[in-house]
């Protein structure tokens, strides 16, 4: 079986990289710098999950900055970026398509990229999925965010297949060990296009943890040990 391309989008800052090593188990993604910063590095962590033996790849991208739209440098890490996602739909296919968003609402340079990316292109039927980041004092659940915001996302015509919201800090709540479980799942299971209920990767109740007696959870996947990580592939 072929391993399944998942490519992270977003702003400087928004947290795709932790959300990889929230993802790996450990911390294999250094969080990325302004495009103008440095030279262009597009990093693939392929993960192998047990006991399934699913093979991912997670596809980091640089960070886009709003306010260096014009930036020569941040031209050119866009436009790899764009080339990135053509290569992959012409041959290996894009499984998903995840936006990482800090929390707060969508502002319009958020929402140029999801057209750009996204809606206006030719892989616009693939599913995309929305992954909120820096939640761990909302409440009285993470998921409150999307309650909250969901309409003003629509309005703005942001649709998404699928959405997680987390935290990749540790805190009283488990909500890091509730996040990683749900951006697994997210990254592993077939994100259905004909429907946006979103309900299966990110419901309104907070997951509990395991067990230490039984194992067993109310649902979501769980992981005794963080999947195999081969060596990162860069582009440039």
């Amino acid at each position: 079986m072929s391993a399944r391309n998942v490519v992270f989008l977003g702003e400087v800052g928004s947290g795709k990289s932790s959300v990889i090593n929230l993802i790996a188990g450990r911390h294999v993604a250094e969080p990325s710098s302004e495009a103008k910063g440095g030279t262009l590095n597009i990093v693939c962590y392929t993960l192998s999950f047990s006991p399934s033996n699913v093979q991912v790849n997670l596809w980091d991208t640089p960070g886009w900055h709003p306010a260096e739209e014009k930036d020569i440098k941040q031209g050119q890490a866009m436009g790899e970026v764009d080339s990135l996602l053509q290569t992959l739909h012409a041959t290996e296919g894009i499984h998903l398509l995840i936006f990482c968003m800090r929390m707060g609402r969508a502002l319009s340079s958020f929402v140029k990229m999801y057209n750009k990316f996204y809606s206006e292109r030719a892989w616009c039927k693939i599913p995309v999925a929305l992954v909120v980041t820096w939640l761990e004092w909302t409440r009285p659940t993470m998921h409150t965010w999307w309650e909250n915001n969901w309409m003003s996302l629509e309005r703005q015509k942001l649709q998404f297949h699928s959405h997680a919201c987390v935290t990749t800090v540790d805190d009283k709540k488990d909500g890091k060990q509730v996040s990683q479980n749900r951006l697994r799942k997210l990254v592993l299971d077939h994100v259905p296009t004909e429907s946006l209920s979103h309900n299966t990767f990110c419901p309104r109740m907070e997951y509990e943890p395991p067990s230490p007696v039984s194992g067993k959870s109310s649902g979501l996947l769980l992981f005794a040990s963080p999947p195999c990580l081969s060596v990162p592939k860069r582009t440039s």
